[in-house]
Parts: structure tokens; sequence; C-alpha cells
């Protein structure tokens, strides 16, 4: 099993991408939901921060 393990991550270069690829997809989806919740929530964010600190 490792040595079919070790063949792949020798001989299957062309398949990094698409890991690779999916990698970043998994990561990228939360960074641009969060990322897009807190702009369409900013004001209110802003406020609550504003009202924290004083």
């Amino acid at each position: 099993m490792s040595g079919a393990l070790v063949v792949a991550a020798v001989y299957g270069g062309d398949l990094l991408p698409g890991w690779l690829m999916g990698v970043v997809r998994f990561v990228a989806l939360p960074v641009l939901v969060v990322s897009g919740v807190v702009l369409w929530k900013w004001p209110r964010i802003r406020r609550l921060v504003r009202a924290v600190r004083s």
C-alpha cells in the first residue's frame, strides 16, 4: 500500500494540481463567505466595535 503511495507521489505529478485546486477551493470558499458577510454587515460590526471600545 505504501509502495503504491510512493509511486503515486513520484509519478502522479499531473494529479497534484487538481488536488491542490481542491484544497484551494476548500479553503477559499469559507474565506469568501466570511469576507462577504463581513462586508455585508460592516456598519453593524463597526458600531459594535465602537460600543465595545468605549
